[in-house]
């Protein structure tokens, strides 16, 4: 699971990079099949980072509640 967060970690940060140099492609240009492109491209990217750290959500759902009501 780290070796798979840490990939999509690295992809990331990728796909930012190609996602700054495609966005002042399309504001250059003013495409709106390219703008509409960017949009959904940005989509994807925001879905890609909220499921990246497939580890530390899988951390946090076995020990996050068992440690609160641990303390208790």
């Amino acid at each position: 699971m780290q070796r798979t967060s840490e990939a999509r970690r690295s992809a990331i940060t990728q796909l930012e990079a190609i996602y700054a140099r495609q966005k002042l492609i399309a504001e250059e240009t003013g495409n709106p099949k390219l703008i509409a492109d960017l949009d959904t491209f940005r989509t994807k990217i925001d879905s890609l980072k909220a499921s990246s750290d497939v580890l530390g959500d899988k951390i946090q759902a076995t020990f996050g509640d068992g440690l609160g009501t641990f303390f208790d």
